[in-house]
């Protein structure tokens, strides 16, 4: 048991501190992670058949139903799902980032640049010669 214990915590080390260059070498390295998985799997099987009738501490290594009726996955079982899921993130497929058509309507054009200038030029006029009128009575 302190085997398999060791072994995953070096992997999920090796796993956490990989610095990833690119996805091949993501997936080159889940392989790898793969294929040790499923070389602990002997090593699960040799615990279990070492394991006394009547532990202190019982390891289940296959899925078990507790006092409530609730069934939990064992050793086992979590090792067949994390070992599914890294094949699955092997073989996903990468998703290519979509392109986006351009607006059709050019909302920012040069003469519109000047219209709004010279329409804010004359706004400006326009409160300022209000200012004074108001000044003056």
């Amino acid at each position: 048991m302190r085997q398999i214990f060791i072994i995953l915590m070096v992997l999920m080390t090796t796993y956490c501190s990989a610095s990833f260059a690119d996805s091949e070498q993501m997936k080159q390295t889940l392989a790898q992670i793969a294929e040790q998985l499923e070389a602990i799997r002997p090593l699960i099987n040799q615990a279990q058949q070492e394991q006394s009738e009547n532990p202190r501490v019982k390891i289940h290594f296959n899925s078990w139903t507790d006092a409530n009726g609730v069934t939990h996955a064992g050793l086992s079982d979590d090792i067949k799902s994390i070992q599914y899921a890294v094949v699955a993130a092997i073989n996903r497929t990468p998703v290519d980032p979509r392109t986006i058509k351009p607006l059709s309507n050019d909302f920012v054009d040069s003469s519109n640049t000047q219209n709004v200038t010279s329409g804010t030029n004359q706004i400006s006029k326009a409160n300022t010669n209000n200012t004074t009128n108001l000044a003056d009575d």
